[in-house]
């Protein structure tokens, strides 16, 4: 440690002396300032080139994304399902009219009300049929009058010929003369028939029991004929049509049963008939069918599925939906798990592996599966879901999950066409 020049003294000596001391202190603290700066300096910059210099971590030392795979099963026929839409129909629905016009001046009956055969519905004015047929009555009476004085004269002219009275030309003029009036006096009645007959079509009747469904008119309107009233369908057990469509068809057999679905709700039913003829436009056979059992059947205007199956001899496997993304050129495509060169086979499954993109073509979709075609055999090992957390290339940790396509789900998916990506 350094001590000043004593102060005691005096003279120029002293004096320089301090001086010095005091120049060599300030230089010694601004080296000691310098010199822990550098420290500090020196300390930063070697942290990150300590850092670098470390020795990296071996491949496969740290765990990577763990992802869902399953594996692939190569098929060379598969089971497709087929799901064809019909609709419950009413055996009998009408819409009711009158045969002549009219003024309606009762309906009888509102929507939902339950009829017999045979009821009345509605009725349209009558006044002016009841008028004509007054005005028919008095032609008949007078016609029978008439037939009455023909026949009477007929008869003194057949007296009066005898004697030479009356030639023979009067008294046949005499009898053509009453039947005239008798054929006056019959149409006449065929008239009042008509009218009748006319009165009573003023007053619509239910042809068969049911419901109705509709009141398509309201009383004081004036209808034509044949203007639908009201609508009327029948009570009985309703029927089911299912156009069908393909080869499917020709292997319906009639009087045999079949399940119906309607969403969650399945019945039974049998085919009554399958028309023998095909339709121009969609080209389907339509299968009527009837229930087995009375109250199984939805009410009418219910859609109701039909599911048929049909083998498909074709190459190819099954892969859940999820595990499919848009591809190039069209086509489909999928991660496959490609085992790292050291990794463990668990089953067959590489624990650690890279995932590498596969084209696929796709033939046929289903709910949850489609059956494609592509650069996948037998023991590879596909992504299940989750394709937008990952790229090809990427290293994965893998877990076996159950197929949702393991047979027989994945054997009765087809519901159409593949869509294009």
């Amino acid at each position: 440690m350094c001590v000043p020049p004593n102060k005691a003294g005096s003279g120029r000596q002293d004096g320089l002396g301090f001086n010095l001391w005091m120049s060599a202190r300030q230089t010694l603290v601004g080296l000691s300032i310098q010199w822990s700066c550098g420290l500090l300096l020196a300390a930063l910059v070697s942290a990150p080139v300590a850092a670098a210099s470390a020795p990296s971590a071996q491949p496969g030392s740290q765990p990577g994304l763990l992802v869902d795979v399953v594996p692939v099963e190569p098929r060379t026929r598969v089971e497709l399902k087929q799901i064809f839409v019909g609709r419950v129909e009413a055996r009998q629905r009408s819409e009711l009219g009158f045969e002549r016009g009219g003024r309606l001046t009762k309906l009888l009956v509102r929507e939902g009300d339950q009829v017999a055969a045979g009821d009345s519905l509605a009725r349209l004015d009558k006044s002016l049929l009841l008028a004509a047929r007054a005005e028919r009555l008095a032609e008949l009476a007078n016609a029978k009058a008439e037939l009455a004085l023909a026949e009477a004269t007929a008869r003194r002219y057949q007296a009066s010929v005898a004697d030479g009275a009356v030639t023979h030309q009067a008294l046949d003029e005499a009898r053509e003369g009453a039947t005239a009036a008798a054929a006056r006096v019959q149409l006449a009645q065929a008239r009042i028939d008509a009218l009748d007959l006319d009165v009573t079509k003023t007053e619509l009747r239910a042809p068969f029991a049911g419901t109705i469904i509709a009141r398509l008119a309201d009383t004081g309107r004036v209808v034509a004929a044949g203007s639908p009233i009201v609508v009327l369908q029948e009570d009985s057990a309703p029927e089911i049509r299912i156009a069908v469509a393909g080869a499917l068809a020709d292997q319906l057999v009639p009087d045999a049963h079949y399940p119906l679905q309607v969403g969650d709700q399945v019945f039974t039913v049998r085919l009554r008939a399958l028309l023998p003829v095909r339709s121009a436009l969609s080209l389907t056979v339509d299968a009527l069918f009837e229930p087995t059992e009375e109250g199984t059947a939805p009410r009418p205007g219910t859609p109701v599925e039909l599911h048929l199956t049909k083998q498909v001899a074709e190459d190819g496997f099954w892969l859940p939906l999820a595990a499919l993304s848009a591809g190039d050129r069209g086509l489909w495509r999928a991660l496959m798990a490609a085992p790292l060169d050291d990794a463990a086979l668990d089953a067959g499954r590489p624990e650690r592996a890279t995932l590498v993109a596969r084209p696929l073509q796709m033939l046929h979709l289903g709910s949850a599966c489609a059956f494609v075609r592509g650069a996948l055999g037998r023991g590879d090992w596909v992504l299940a879901g989750g394709a937008q957390r990952v790229v090809p290339g990427q290293s994965v940790r893998t877990r076996a999950v159950p197929d949702p396509c393991a047979p027989p789900l994945a054997t009765t998916a087809d519901t159409g066409a593949a869509p294009r990506p």
